[in-house]
């Protein structure tokens, strides 16, 4: 599915018992209609919905949304993640208010340096890495070796871009950049050791054979 349409369903026939069953775009569509039908009806009964919708002149501009509903819900937030990681550190409550700028920006930026692979749980672990590192001063712990672990830059550089994210979200784009900057140089490094390394371990294996 791209930006809502669905480009292609696979209409090979599955069996369901003894019974063929061949799946349509028609039939697909309808059952993804069907759901969304169910998570929009769903959201009408939620009690926020009747409350939003009882204060219709909040939408007359999205500056008034922002005030009105957000500023509210985030303040809400922040006090609660205070409390709960006794911290007074803004970019965590950044984090949890705006949790998808940080991880599109980071699973992103993952995605293009390593690949599709895992690269939202790369982006999960530096985000969570750097909420410890804040609240609790911990950070080669859980810096260990995976799958979800970036493979080049310091956690530090990581660490650095995500505050960059939360200057980004303020519009002001110099820690941003410097730091996304690191980031990509700290690749380019890795990667020529890399490549470096391979090339002598290549050279040191034929000249044994």
């Amino acid at each position: 599915m791209k930006d809502g349409k669905i480009e292609h369903v696979d209409t090979a026939p599955y069996k369901e018992g003894d019974k063929e069953i061949k799946i349509t775009k028609e039939s697909f569509k309808a059952v993804i209609d069907g759901i969304l039908s169910a998570a929009s009806d769903d959201a009408k009964e939620n009690p926020i919905f009747k409350f939003l919708e009882d204060k219709s002149q909040w939408f007359d501009t999205p500056e008034h949304v922002s005030v009105m509903v957000y500023h509210e819900l985030d303040t809400i937030i922040e006090e609660v993640v205070k409390k709960h990681y006794n911290t007074k550190d803004w970019t965590i409550k950044a984090i949890f208010t705006n949790y998808g700028l940080f991880d599109c920006i980071l699973h992103v930026l993952c995605e293009k340096l390593y690949g599709s692979a895992c690269s939202v749980d790369k982006s999960r672990h530096i985000i969570l890495s750097y909420i410890k590192y804040k609240a609790e001063g911990k950070v080669f712990e859980l810096w260990e070796e995976g799958y979800w672990t970036p493979k080049s830059g310091t956690p530090y550089q990581w660490f650095n871009l995500v505050e960059g994210i939360h200057h980004l979200s303020y519009g002001r784009v110099d820690k941003f950049l410097q730091a996304y900057t690191e980031v990509l140089k700290a690749h380019e490094i890795h990667e020529a050791r890399k490549a470096e390394f391979e090339h002598y371990a290549s050279s040191l294996e034929k000249s044994n054979s």
